[in-house]
């Protein structure tokens, strides 16, 4: 499916899906490897992007529409990563999800002691 970019050039790409789950491109973008930022209100993945990853962006760009056939070929899969929080937060009542949202960023801010 086609694209929209929702963010300047050369700074953050912010593909917008309107036919399929954005959250679940993400989550198959992760598991290769990939560090993605999702949003919600609209629902959005981006990836910063600096002079240093001129040299992966094919690779990148392979790996997002290698992403989006996975997930149009298998409607319905099941959310992993950062990509399930936010697909589970959508549905949670604001109380719930503030606690949610507090522990997760606990968890991913947490320091390993040495």
């Amino acid at each position: 499916p086609p694209t929209r970019c929702h963010s300047p050039p050369h700074s953050r790409y912010t593909p917008m899906l309107d036919t399929i789950d954005i959250y679940a491109v993400s989550s198959v973008l992760e598991s290769k490897g990939w560090n993605m930022f999702t949003g919600q209100k609209p629902k959005v993945m981006s990836v910063c992007l600096g002079e240093q990853h001129l040299q992966s962006l094919d690779a990148w760009a392979d790996d997002l529409r290698a992403a989006v056939k996975e997930v149009v070929d298998n409607p319905g899969m099941k959310l992993s990563g950062a990509a399930a929080v936010y697909g589970a937060a959508s549905t949670a009542p604001d109380e719930v999800l503030d606690e949610i949202l507090r522990s997760y960023n606990d968890i991913r801010t947490m320091v390993k002691k040495k």
